[in-house]
Formats: C-alpha cells, sequence, structure tokens
C-alpha cells in the first residue's frame, strides 16, 4: 500500500513537471504567428467579446516607429481595451535616440493617426517585460515582425526569455502568452533600420533617390 501511495505521488509530481514543461516547448517551437489579414471571422464571436476586456502589450524599440507600426497598433486598440506600447530601456547603456524622446515621437505619431488615445498609451521601461506585463494585468504580449521567415531567427532569444523568465528569475507565475504580429505586406520593405540609415544619408547631404512610404 505504501509503494502505491510513493509510486503515486511520484507520478503525480513528474506529470506536474512534465506537461507544463512541453506546453512551454511547444510554445518555443511553434510560436503563435497572426499573419495578414489580421481579422479571423473563424473566431469565437464570445472570445471577440472576452478581447474587449483585455489589456495587451506590443513591446519594440520603436528606433524609430513608422506606418507599420501605426497599422498594428490600429487594429490592436480596435480589438482589445487598452494598448500598451512599450519601449525597453538599459540605463546603463547610451542611445543615440533616446527611450524617452522615441516614446514622445511614438505618442505623436499615435495622435495623429487617429487612434484614440484612451486606449493606447506609451511607457519607457528598465527591467524585464513581462515583470512589467503581469503589474499591469496584462494578459497577451505582442511582438511586431515583417514575416516569421524574415524576423523569427531575431525572435528566438527574446520569445526564449518572456517564456522561461517568469519561472527561472520570477515571479513564479505562468509566463503571459506571446503573440507575433506580421506587418501589412505593403510594409515589408520597411524597417527602422532602413530609416535610419535613409536619415543617416539626409544628415550626410546625400539625398539622391531617398523615399520612404
Amino acid at each position: 500500500m505504501i509503494d502505491i501511495s510513493l509510486s503515486t505521488v511520484a507520478l503525480s509530481i513528474v506529470l506536474t513537471i512534465a506537461v507544463p514543461s512541453l506546453i512551454l516547448l511547444h510554445r518555443l517551437y511553434y510560436p503563435n504567428v497572426l499573419t495578414y489579414p489580421w481579422d479571423d471571422c473563424s473566431q469565437d464571436p464570445d472570445s471577440r467579446k472576452k478581447d474587449k476586456d483585455k489589456t495587451v502589450l506590443f513591446a519594440g524599440s520603436f528606433n524609430p516607429a513608422h506606418n507599420g507600426h501605426l497599422a498594428m497598433v490600429k487594429y490592436l486598440s480596435t480589438r482589445y481595451k487598452e494598448v500598451i506600447l512599450v519601449i525597453g530601456m538599459n540605463p546603463n547603456k547610451t542611445y543615440q535616440v533616446s527611450p524617452s524622446d522615441r516614446a514622445v515621437l511614438l505618442e505623436k505619431m499615435v495622435s495623429a493617426s487617429g487612434i484614440s488615445k484612451s486606449r493606447v498609451r506609451v511607457e519607457v521601461i528598465s527591467g524585464y517585460i513581462w515583470r512589467y506585463a503581469m503589474a499591469q494585468n496584462v494578459e497577451i504580449l505582442f511582438r511586431g515582425i515583417r514575416t516569421w521567415e524574415k524576423d523569427g531567427k531575431d525572435e528566438q532569444a527574446l520569445h526564449l526569455l518572456n517564456t522561461w523568465g517568469p519561472l527561472v528569475y520570477g515571479p513564479l507565475k505562468w509566463p503571459i502568452k506571446t503573440i507575433f504580429i506580421e506587418g501589412q505586406p505593403k510594409y515589408e520593405a520597411l524597417s527602422s533600420t532602413l530609416i535610419r540609415n535613409r536619415c543617416s544619408l539626409v544628415k550626410r547631404g546625400n539625398r539622391r533617390g531617398i523615399t520612404l512610404s
């Protein structure tokens, strides 16, 4: 009888550890990617209704933000109750354009695009994104990408950190789901790096062939 009880306890412990681990590994190897067009008409209407009560977080460097980002923000703001746009900051790092300056620019771009200010706010934070997200009762983390094929490799390290970080570094809570949202195809060739490079050319006085959409 004692052997059976010990076996049952041991099995319970193994399952308690194994099942969550398998779920998180599945998240890593099969990331949740929201492709364009973003509206999924097949989704349960009740689920869409529940989305209206959710707060979500969209993290990025936004260095700088561009029309591809704004299109994503506009969509998220119509689907969820609140969208928190987060710019991470490392206090030990020197930035060419400071996170606070980027935040001001992003706020102006959001306002100029007609997105409701009551549904979107911009924050600059230091530390782990998931800790801030949990403190704000965020239910979904969003990361903007062009396509998973183009940007997935670069996103894997951060995805790993957001998935396992809360369990390793604390607080000891179940990780928040991450969704990678692919940009509209018309903005696929547009990136923050491209804009910075073009601005650098303008600064040096070389304006030949510079066009951005």
